[in-house]
């Protein structure tokens, strides 16, 4: 479905181009179920159809998929993930990416992840971590050899943050997690 939006013309042109997709957890979370009555069940059903889509816009010259995953941390009314649940979470990615040869990210955003670290880094095997550092305190991370997707403008106000603060807050999270790519 994807590869019919993507115009031949904006890849294999030298530049590498980037698909942003829900995970499989958001996919889940956000559907409603009338089949499987079961969301681990309808979330790794949703990874089949992903790591379809995944193939053929490789096949198509696109480069780079990131799993936008707010349904991780923005848990209205609901509890946090356990670390089982976590893990699970990283399995259906793992089942999504099979096969696939992309780099990849997975970014939870529209809420803290500090619940989740440093098992998030662990658990989910993509090659970048992303985290909406407006909501999770970057003091939580450390060493990693995955590439850190560093969230720092706040994006949901009119406020004009201070490029310094913002520069020295990316030098802080190089210096706890010794990441060569941020």
């Amino acid at each position: 479905v994807l590869s019919r939006a993507i115009e031949r013309r904006f890849v294999n042109h030298g530049s590498s181009l980037k698909i942003i997709l829900p995970d499989p957890l958001t996919f889940a979370e956000l559907a409603e179920d009338r089949h499987y009555g079961n969301k681990e069940k309808l979330q790794f059903a949703y990874t089949d159809a992903i790591r379809g889509e995944l193939k053929t816009l490789s096949s198509l010259g696109v480069k780079y998929v990131q799993f936008s995953a707010p349904s991780l941390v923005y848990r209205l009314k609901q509890k946090p993930f356990s670390r089982a649940g976590l893990k699970q979470l990283g399995e259906a990615v793992r089942n999504a990416l099979k096969g696939v040869s992309l780099r990849s990210g997975f970014y939870p955003f529209f809420g803290d992840a500090s619940p989740y670290l440093p098992e998030l880094l662990d658990l989910i095997p993509t090659d970048d971590i992303g985290l909406d550092l407006t909501q999770t305190d970057d003091s939580s991370l450390s060493g990693t050899s995955k590439g850190i997707i560093a969230g720092i403008v706040d994006a949901r106000t009119t406020y004009l943050e201070d490029v310094e603060s913002l520069a020295s807050r990316i030098e802080g999270i190089v210096e706890r997690t010794g990441v060569k790519t941020v």
